[in-house]
């Protein structure tokens, strides 16, 4: 509902789709690893 007021909402509410719909969430080394980081 309403427009997320912070970065930190916004993760909050993917990750509540994500999860709603069987996705598992990534951890910070596995991000950077899919994003080529490290």
């Amino acid at each position: 509902p309403g427009i997320p007021a912070s970065n930190a909402m916004l993760v909050e509410r993917v990750v509540q789709i994500a999860k709603a719909t069987g996705r598992e969430i990534a951890t910070a080394d596995e991000a950077r690893k899919i994003l080529g980081l490290i």
